[in-house]
């Protein structure tokens, strides 16, 4: 058999990551689930009051913009420090 018939010898090299582990990384994705977790934590809130008849579930409306955009920003924060850091 010869050496070059072995599968071992033609399979690519394994590709490990540049950065195995990265604080920010790790940092802005749990910035961004904790600013989901208040998001959907709020329409939830929301959706109780519907349900109850709370004629006030309007009051939510600007708590809910204000995370919107909280979330919006930690979601780029991380997208960017991903494709920047490729990590």
């Amino acid at each position: 058999m010869s050496m070059g018939s072995s599968t071992a010898l033609s399979d690519p090299p394994l590709q490990i990551p540049a950065i195995a582990y990265c604080g920010d990384k790790q940092r802005l994705l749990e910035a961004f689930t904790t600013a989901m977790r208040r998001l959907v934590s709020l329409q939830e809130q929301q959706i109780q009051a519907v349900i109850d008849e709370d004629s006030g579930y309007g009051r939510f409306d600007a708590l809910i913009a204000m995370l919107s955009e909280q979330k919006r920003q930690a979601k780029y924060s991380y997208m960017e420090h991903v494709q920047l850091h490729g990590c």
